[in-house]
């Protein structure tokens, strides 16, 4: 079983994946992984392995162990790294090597290599689940984590309520979750407060318990005028600090039902406020207590268990409509997505706290007609944006390419607004092949008008991308525009290429973009550069976490990444570079939790200024010893 995604299992994979990446520069050869299982009294234990290519959880080979422990597991690459897993028997547990819960916390090893392993003794953790009414609850999930809060193992509830795990002997706390309820044993509501129950060997541990009521907001939602219950109208729960660009989650949710009731559960007891949104996008979106500005808001002190009441009543909005058609044609345009900001929205900073948050938004259908509805009172600007691939280029209203030309969109009361036709300019095409040195297509490779390269996403994040087809062939549709295109290819060991094979963004020659028009623009890959070494603390030791690089050329252009950490014992080398000048920028994270523990700039320096730029020509590999601060 895997743990929880997080963002330390994420560096943990690109980590892997950079072992198997460094050890493929060098030819591969056959070879063992061979080892030993014993039980804690040193006697051998007969039972098989399993090993697992690291960089990508594939299943390679398998092996039995003697009456001795005794196991070889033979074919493999040598330099390739792996990880092992060991399976458990009816008394004694499965564990990843070296005493590992789960592949992703496995220490990967490299052949030819010695693996001794301890298998521990087992008991049984049992139990039933009943409901607050004291029935038993089918297909609720039991996870086992150990006292550190890492997953071990977990089982789903019969219908009886009854459910069973064997695990390894030690202490452990046990979350229910039967949505929307969730519990830790012995009826607590968090990891923190959760009851231990430790597990001995060939024992079984009882952990029975009864879902209790959590602490729950509830109330009726009305119309302000007439008083009448509102359906459909969702109330989410969320932390006092929630802003409308925050990643803030709510901790509970419910919408009324045709009596205007609803009954939000709340995960953890603390102080909150309440967010009412109309499903349908008729009533202007309030916080708890009718106000709109969250800080304002009517806060709620939830408790572990009981009702907390919050009624509310809501006011209709205004209605906006308008259509989007093509500026040539006249056609009505489909897929125009709107927005209303109160303030100023980008570039450069894209600042989503002046989103008109609790409204609702319809895109435009055949017809070209775009709603927005529960609109309050106010002063907007209004971002339309067409589909990615369309070719148009967003635009604000009435017709202007930057929100300080837009025309302000009123809204007086609920009187409804209907505004001009927005005529959206045709994009133009550009089209080319990708190939190689040798003149061969490459396949599969990215082209971004933007100019820039995909790192990590591993391909455009926005709408001016586009990949190549077997034969190398692109074809991207844009609004006109003037652009710097890149070329890269993430697959293949050949280094990104601006247009017209220029080294920087900036020195890279426009290509012009015509309504309606086709450019022709073609590149040529060349083998890259990479930068190789090991990252090392600045007395010479092991860093305290995993490192993330991002190389940099010196005018800022974002071009090469590498991934390191324990795995790799810190070694690294980098995607495929072009000929130029770069620096480094490193990043330190917690290989256990993700949290971002620290930055610098190769090679020791703690800003930007102080940072060491790095010459590389086309095709070398250059070995760096890199230091953090």
């Amino acid at each position: 079983m895997r743990r929880r995604t997080s963002l330390a299992g994420a560096v943990t994979a690109a980590l892997l994946a950079l072992g198997t990446s460094i050890a493929s520069s060098a030819s591969a050869a056959p070879a063992e992984l061979s080892g030993t299982v014993t039980d804690p009294s040193g006697s051998g234990v007969a039972t098989c392995v399993e090993v697992y290519t690291a960089s990508d959880d594939s299943y390679v080979e398998s092996a039995c162990s003697d009456d001795t422990g005794g196991w070889t597991a033979s074919g493999l690459d040598d330099g390739t790294a792996y990880v092992v897993h060991i399976e458990g028997t009816t008394a004694l547990a499965e564990q990843w090597y070296d005493r590992a819960a789960d592949m992703w916390s496995a220490t990967s090893v490299t052949p030819p290599a010695h693996l001794d392993t301890v298998l521990a003794e087992t008991g049984t953790l049992q139990g039933t689940l009943t409901d607050q009414n004291g029935l038993p609850v089918d297909g609720a999930s039991v996870s086992v984590v150990d006292s550190a809060g890492s997953f071990v193992t977990n089982a789903f509830t019969a219908p009886d309520g009854t459910w069973s795990a064997q695990v390894a002997v030690g202490t452990y706390k046990i979350e229910y979750s039967n949505w929307p309820e969730d519990m830790w044993y012995r009826q607590s509501f968090s990891f923190d407060t959760a009851d231990s129950v430790t597990v001995t060997a060939g024992a079984v541990t009882h952990a029975d318990t009864q879902f209790v009521e959590q602490g729950t907001v509830v109330g009726t939602v009305t119309d302000a005028r007439s008083g009448a219950p509102l359906s459909d109208v969702c109330a989410q729960v969320f932390p006092t600090d929630w802003t409308s660009n925050s990643e803030t989650n709510s901790v509970g949710y419910g919408c009324s039902n045709s009596d205007g009731q609803y009954r939000a559960t709340v995960s953890t007891p603390g102080t909150y406020v309440v967010q009412f949104i109309d499903q349908s996008g008729r009533y202007v979106g309030v916080f708890s207590g009718g106000t709109r500005d969250v800080r304002a808001a009517r806060t709620v002190d939830v408790g572990p268990t009981g009702d907390v009441t919050v009624d509310q009543s809501m006011n209709l909005g205004a209605v906006i409509t308008g259509r989007a058609l093509d500026s040539r044609t006249h056609a009505p345009l489909a897929g125009v997505n709107p927005a209303l900001f109160s303030g100023a929205f980008g570039p450069p900073n894209y600042d989503w706290s002046t989103y008109a948050w609790g409204i609702q938004t319809t895109e435009s259908g055949p017809d070209g007609v775009y709603r927005i509805g529960a609109v309050p009172p106010g002063t907007y600007d209004e971002l339309l944006t067409p589909r990615y691939e369309s070719g148009y280029a967003q635009q604000w209203y009435d017709n202007a390419t930057v929100q300080t030309k837009a025309t302000a969109v009123v809204v007086k009361g609920l009187t409804n607004v209907s505004l001009k036709d927005a005529k959206f300019v045709p994009g133009g095409r550009v089209t080319g092949t990708v190939t190689d040195s040798a003149g061969r297509p490459v396949a599969g490779a990215w082209v971004d008008l933007g100019g820039y390269w995909g790192g990590r996403m591993g391909g455009p994040d926005d709408m001016l991308g586009g990949q190549t087809d077997e034969n190398g062939h692109y074809s991207i549709l844009a609004p006109g525009g003037s652009y710097r295109p890149i070329a890269y290819d993430l697959d293949a060991d050949l280094a990104p290429s601006f247009a017209g094979g220029a080294a920087t963004l900036a020195t890279t020659k426009p290509v012009d973009v015509k309504p309606t028009k086709t450019t022709d623009l073609d590149f040529t890959l060349v083998p890259g550069g990479h930068l190789t070494g090991r990252v090392m603390a600045s007395d010479g030791s092991q860093p305290g976490g995993a490192v993330t690089g991002d190389v940099y050329t010196t005018t800022g252009d974002f071009i090469g990444t590498f991934d390191t950490g324990s795995q790799t014992d810190w070694s690294f080398r980098s995607t495929a570079l072009p000929a130029g000048s770069f620096v480094l920028k490193l990043t330190t994270f917690d290989e256990s939790s993700g949290e971002v523990t620290g930055t610098s700039w190769y090679d020791g320096s703690t800003d930007r200024a102080g940072a060491t730029t790095i010459t590389l020509g086309a095709g070398e590999d250059r070995n760096l010893a890199v230091h953090l601060p």
